[in-house]
């Protein structure tokens, strides 16, 4: 049996998690405070102006969040592994969908609604104007995740798509048919997809692609995964 680390009692209406390393961020989209949980068990309330939407924490500790706010579609919010709010980015006409925090904690990737396609915004932390970014026109991205350095990576129904450290595309992993059940992306920028036949039902194969977008390895299987 392994070892508890920690141990602490919240109260959230179908709370959500998102681990990364040792750390992790709790919240729930029906309340405002986020934690975020650090390697040692210490958990940090974070105090937000809206309901939260999403959250993460990258490798150093530091998280992202995305809550609603009064008078706009929505503000993505970083804050240090004490909880200290350091940058925000207000979004007036176009809707938050996702947000990563690159590994050393300079830039934010963001991801909102445009049009009928998304937009991936990329900022530095020391200035308040999107840095560069790259705009999908007809194709809606719902993930967007750094697979270390400033590579990243965003998920589709229809695809994996890998941009460099310029927020170009470099390659893709189409799915040909197949659909997107569950993903997971390792410190090492693996990505791991479980793809099924249909549309509803469970995986029906494993499929390790690295950070480059080749597929390493393909294993079929069988029953819920």
């Amino acid at each position: 049996t392994a070892p508890l680390l920690f141990s602490r009692t919240v109260r959230y209406a179908e709370p959500q998690t998102l681990s990364r390393g040792k750390a992790a961020a709790v919240w729930s989209q029906e309340n405002s405070i986020a934690l975020m949980v650090k390697e040692t068990g210490e958990t940090v309330e974070v105090g937000l102006p809206g309901s939260v939407l999403t959250g993460k924490v990258n490798e150093q500790g530091w998280g992202v969040f995305l809550a609603r706010e009064g008078g706009s579609k929505g503000v993505a919010i970083v804050v240090k592994p004490d909880g200290q709010a350091v940058y925000r980015v207000r979004m007036g006409s176009s809707y938050p969908v996702d947000a990563d925090l690159s590994p050393d904690s300079g830039s934010l990737a963001l991801l909102t609604l445009q049009g009928e396609g998304c937009h991936l915004g990329i900022y530095s932390l020391n200035q308040e104007t999107e840095l560069r970014g790259w705009t999908g026109e007809e194709e809606i991205f719902f993930e967007a995740e750094y697979l270390g350095g400033n590579a990243l990576l965003l998920l589709s129904t229809e695809r994996a798509l890998f941009l460099d450290e310029k927020c170009q595309p470099v390659s893709e992993f189409a799915f040909k048919g197949e659909f997107l059940k569950d993903y997971a992306v390792s410190e090492e920028g693996f990505i791991v997809l479980a793809l099924g036949q249909h549309r509803n039902g469970s995986a029906a194969r494993l499929l390790i692609l690295d950070r480059d977008g080749r597929e390493l390895a393909s294993l079929d299987i069988q029953g819920e995964v």
